[in-house]
């Protein structure tokens, strides 16, 4: 019957755009860039004897590496993420005086938002230099382009 063929085509029509629209959402995500932000630390060392800039070096180098990075990889909810481009250091640093001939290390990161947090980074940094910084905060916090 007519009617019967026009009802089929009209549900058929239907389902077609609602698969269209669950495609075009669930590809939503491809498309936007990956999350980022920018994060300035503000390093503390413990006295005037602390070198900055060796610590600046060593700082930058840091990598995400480890069971807690591949962890925290695993269970990101963007696929694309990665290790790699999980952290970028910026190429410069600044001292600044603090008192009393003692100056802080001024360092900045690009971070994929998924995966890495400023507490993260403040913690692995802390870890590994726990006898050159005093400590750490965060000066500036903000999106990157």
């Amino acid at each position: 019957d007519e009617s019967d063929d026009l009802a089929d085509m009209a549900a058929k029509a239907k389902a077609k755009r609602e698969a269209e629209k669950k495609e075009f959402a669930a590809n939503l995500h491809k498309r936007q860039p990956i999350g980022k932000s920018r994060i300035v630390f503000e390093i503390k060392p413990y006295d005037v004897e602390t070198d900055l800039k060796a610590l600046a070096a060593k700082v930058k180098a840091l990598k995400l590496e480890g069971e807690f990075w591949e962890d925290k990889l695993e269970n990101c909810p963007d696929v694309r993420c990665t290790l790699e481009a999980g952290c970028k250091w910026g190429e410069g640093h600044t001292l600044q005086p603090v008192a009393f001939g003692i100056f802080k290390l001024i360092v900045q990161t690009v971070v994929q938002d998924e995966l890495v947090g400023s507490d993260d980074l403040i913690d692995m940094m802390m870890e590994k230099f726990e006898d050159e910084i005093q400590s750490i905060d965060v000066a500036a916090f903000d999106k990157a382009s």
